[in-house]
């Protein structure tokens, strides 16, 4: 598919690692915090508690997910602890401001954080204002990417069609999904050296690196 200015009436945006640089603390001081939170109510090592929250990662697509369904753990409780962090590396970006407010499209922050996290790195970065909403993990009613309930349900509830659709993500995962439901699939790996094997179209519809130099295709002239 070719894309042009013309080619999506819906632009979707995953908010960690993808509206701010790959290399930024944020979602690592989050990390941290989930195996933290893991070794406290599950009372295993740091070490365990890590590969814990990497297994239900990978195999739930979010470690609330498996601490749900294997632990029945309280997610309020979960969310209000794991993203308790630090944001000051994060500051404004004029060039991705500017690249965004051009998009004549809808746009929308889809991601597994809570509204209030999402919020705040918006605000750091001077873009909050530019969406129409903030599609969060309560919003989900908890179901995390990359599930494709989640994804379909996200649709119906702003009765975007997928076909007019591009989504950004970091993960490849998230990405994939979307691709599958027929929504134009972009992976982000904001700020990182570009290196042969990022790309997988089985994945993916592209890859790239800077999502403000990206976004400039689709802007109007005049």
């Amino acid at each position: 598919m070719n894309v042009s200015r013309n080619s999506f009436d819906f632009f979707i945006f995953d908010l960690d690692r993808t509206l701010y640089p790959y290399s930024s603390p944020v979602l690592k001081q989050v990390d941290i915090r989930i195996a933290k939170f893991c070794q406290k109510i599950l009372n295993i090592t740091y070490q365990q508690a890590h590969n814990i929250r990497q297994k239900y990662y990978h195999e739930y697509g979010a470690t609330l997910s498996g601490l749900m369904q294997q632990h029945q753990i309280d997610p309020e409780d979960y969310l209000q602890q794991v993203h308790n962090v630090n944001y000051s590396d994060l500051n404004p970006c004029q060039e991705l401001e500017q690249s965004i407010s051009r998009l004549s499209a809808k746009k929308f922050i889809y991601t597994n954080g809570t509204l209030e996290h999402a919020q705040r790195v918006l605000s750091r970065r001077g873009i909050r204002h530019l969406f129409s909403d903030i599609h969060d993990i309560r919003a989900a009613d908890l179901i995390s990417k990359p599930s494709k309930d989640a994804f379909q349900n996200f649709l119906l509830k702003y009765n975007i069609s997928a076909d007019k659709a591009i989504f950004f993500d970091d993960s490849l995962a998230n990405t994939k999904v979307a691709k599958s439901l027929g929504i134009y699939s972009v992976l982000v790996y904001e700020g990182k050296t570009p290196t042969p094997y990022d790309h997988n179209r089985d994945y993916s519809d592209e890859t790239i690196y800077s999502l403000s130099k990206y976004l400039k295709k689709f802007h109007h002239v005049g």
